[in-house]
């Protein structure tokens, strides 16, 4: 029997061409350029200050703004979903037909995803059905009433790509790790 083996991806850049968040803001029309410009001046701003705030916290940060007094209010889980569909615009050639040809070829891999980015919309993409788990940002759509989502409830930053890494070689072995280092392969840009 072939050792299983995890396969850890990322996703902009690596899966597909660009960055996944986008097609959010797009969806909802707000100016793609003028908001990653945005995230780079307050990055700019935040480094001259003396502050060493992570870029992936930046842009989280003004995506909520976004969803509490732009363009993005109102936003909900299911949307985010639902923009999930489009990705299949960005992929890379043969993706996700890749994941399909890669079972043939040896059933004991398994893929996850560790992103920086949005997991309800990498679950509702194409990508979504064949990873055993997504890491990436979540949200709390249930502190208030209606589908609105409310607030941040887990980060994937780069910084917190390590632990999900660790917590895929764990999988779901109570006595070690089910995917030792040895058996696990990650794909970035």
């Amino acid at each position: 029997m072939k050792n299983k083996i995890a396969f850890v991806y990322d996703v902009d850049y690596t899966l597909i061409d660009g960055y996944h968040p986008s097609l959010i803001l797009n969806n909802r029309g707000v100016d793609i350029n003028s908001f990653w410009k945005n995230v780079s001046d307050i990055q700019k701003n935040e480094k001259a200050s003396g502050e060493k705030t992570n870029v992936d916290i930046v842009y989280l940060a003004h995506f909520m703004h976004e969803v509490r007094y732009g363009k993005l209010n109102g936003l909900s889980i299911k949307e985010i979903q639902e923009c999930g569909k489009e990705l299949n615009k960005l992929f890379y050639p043969g993706i996700p037909k890749f994941f399909d040809n890669l079972k043939k070829i040896n059933p004991n891999i398994i893929h996850n995803l560790v992103s920086v980015g949005i997991r309800p919309l990498l679950e509702g993409s194409a990508l979504g059905s064949h990873m055993q788990q997504i890491f990436g940002y979540t949200f709390f759509d249930d502190l208030t009433e209606g589908d609105t989502i409310d607030e941040i409830k887990s980060t994937s930053s780069s910084s917190e790509k390590i632990p999900a890494i660790v917590a895929i070689s764990y999988g779901k072995s109570e006595t070690g790790f089910e995917f030792p280092i040895k058996d696990m392969i990650y794909f970035g840009d």
